[in-house]
């Protein structure tokens, strides 16, 4: 993901240089079925983030980050209910965006110079499915 770029109807285009890298993501996951109504889950992501520090912007503050998992199934009959629980704990991120100072006439970059602190997100899921 080298820039974004938005081209309008009259011809114009505004370009936002993002550089992203390829990296890598560690995870693992395991379910462990205690009897045939119930599963138990867990699983732990290592995520690192492709944003270097000189394109990082508000819209997607990520840095590298942990997620924690658990979850369960219920199992009746037909019915099954799936329940999770994630904690998202982003680390801690400081940077100095200067894009802005060296991009192009057409180039929109914004200058910061900061550090993300406290991401964190605790996120629940449930999922219910019936077999016909």
């Amino acid at each position: 993901y080298d820039e974004l770029k938005i081209e309008f109807e009259d011809g114009s285009q505004q370009v936002s240089p993002k550089n992203w890298d390829d990296v890598w993501a560690i995870r693992l996951g395991a379910q462990y079925s205690v009897n045939k109504m119930l599963d138990l889950r867990a699983g732990i992501i290592r995520d690192y983030s492709p944003i270097p520090d000189e394109t990082v912007d508000p819209l997607v503050p990520s840095g590298d980050r942990w997620l924690y998992a658990v979850g369960l199934g219920l199992h009746f009959n037909r019915l099954t209910i799936d329940v999770a629980y994630n904690y998202l704990d982003d680390e801690n991120r400081e940077f100095n965006n200067e894009v802005g100072k060296k991009a192009p006439y057409g180039y929109v970059a914004p200058e910061l110079t900061g550090e993300f602190k406290d991401i964190d997100a605790h996120i629940f899921g449930v999922n219910v499915s019936y077999k016909f």
